[in-house]
């Protein structure tokens, strides 16, 4: 089944985030949790990395197809799965959502349990559904 992801991350702080990046799962192996990329815990899975600035209350809309120029909010190609067709396989599909979900230096060492950005509030920053699709 063809799906189009639209996820929409908004700025519940009292402070400024900018530079993070947003992972998204299908079918992941347990829940994600910080500094667990996609690919660590699904098959298939895409990036977003939002290099901007979000103000307290603003927020950002990012699509399942690939960044581009007509396309700003795309995700990354690179940091994403190379197999997605933008299809769900038949059956139930548990789609994870985490923002802010990766912080790590070059060599793959965890630098921060909080992701790019410190936040009051760490507990909601991970959003599921699940979808079922017909053979």
């Amino acid at each position: 089944m063809p799906v189009t992801y639209r996820v929409t991350v908004t700025n519940v702080g009292r402070e400024p985030a900018s530079n993070f990046w947003v992972d998204l799962y299908v079918n992941p192996s347990r829940p994600p949790n910080v500094n667990e990329p996609w690919n660590e815990l699904a098959r298939q899975g895409l990036a977003w990395f939002f290099d901007g600035t979000l103000q307290p209350g603003e927020s950002v809309t990012l699509i399942s197809f690939p960044r581009s120029t007509t396309n700003p909010f795309g995700y990354d190609p690179a940091a994403s799965s190379p197999t997605w067709n933008g299809r769900l396989p038949p059956g139930r599909n548990t789609i994870y959502v985490y923002v802010d979900s990766w912080n790590r230096n070059v060599s793959g060492d965890i630098r921060s349990p909080f992701g790019a950005i410190e936040e009051g509030n760490e507990t909601n920053n991970r959003a599921d559904i699940t979808i079922v699709v017909s053979e």
